[in-house]
This record gives C-alpha cells, structure tokens and sequence, in this order.
C-alpha cells in the first residue's frame, strides 16, 4: 500500500479509488448488479453503502473542530495512518464486522429499469464522492 503523508496525496487517494470503484461496478451487467448472491450484497447493496458512508465523513469534515469536540468528546489517541486505518477496517471485516444501522444499504430488485436504476446510483454516488473530496480539498471551518 502507499504511504500517504499530505492532505494532497489522502485526496488523490480517494479520488483514485473512486474511481477504480465506479470503474468496477459499472462492469457488472445492470440485470445483476442488483442482485444478491445469498448473503453477499450486490453491487447496488455495496454502492449504497459507499454513499451512506461518505455522506457524515463530508458532513462532519465541514464542522469547526470545537463541534466536533462537543458531540464526540476529545480523542483518547492520535489519528492513525491513512494505511494502517484501511487494514484496521480490512481486518475487521475479515473477522465478520458487518455494516450495521444507517450504513446498511436498502435493497432493491427492480425488475424493467434495472439500466435507469443502476444509473441513478452512480449518479448518487458521484454527489457524496465529490463532496468528501471537495472538503477535504478545503479544509475544515476555523473554530
């Protein structure tokens, strides 16, 4: 994995793995990509998740430190490195963690417009993206 140092370099990161995951996910015929394999999510179900994820990462990135402070309280360690956070999470997962409350996505099966459903997903997903790296890119409002 790369090492990520600058704010530059952790934006360019996400931009690129949205990327590879719009890339990934808009291989997948739009009659399967709604479609679940037993207990796997689909592709619709792992999208929804990204978005629901994204969205209070961006929100919050906008609030001054000291509101963030108030709702959650001071830190009890530094923030870990980009790397080590993703194989923290990666590690997590393989242990079974599963997405709970409002990241659980909401599955749909639609039937006749699967085409125009999965592209409202990823015209969904572009929204949330963006503004994560938006904000980032701008930083956090001054306390």
């Amino acid at each position: 994995m790369v090492e990520i140092s600058t704010k530059k370099e952790l934006i360019g990161m996400l931009q690129d793995s949205n990327r590879r995951v719009a890339e990934w996910f808009t291989t997948i015929p739009a009659k399967h990509f709604f479609t679940r394999q037993g207990e796997v999510w689909s592709g619709a179900d792992n999208v929804d998740h990204l978005i629901r994820s994204h969205k209070p990462v961006a929100m919050a990135l906008k609030l001054p430190k000291i509101a963030l402070r108030a709702m959650f309280g001071r830190p009890y360690q530094a923030s870990l490195p980009y790397e080590e956070l993703c194989q923290k999470y990666r590690e997590e997962i393989a242990r079974g963690a599963q997405a709970s409350g409002r990241y659980l996505p909401h599955q749909q099966n639609p039937e006749a417009d699967a085409e125009i459903k999965s592209g409202n997903y990823w015209n969904s997903f572009r929204i949330p993206a963006g503004n994560l790296s938006r904000q980032l890119r701008n930083g956090r409002r001054k306390n």
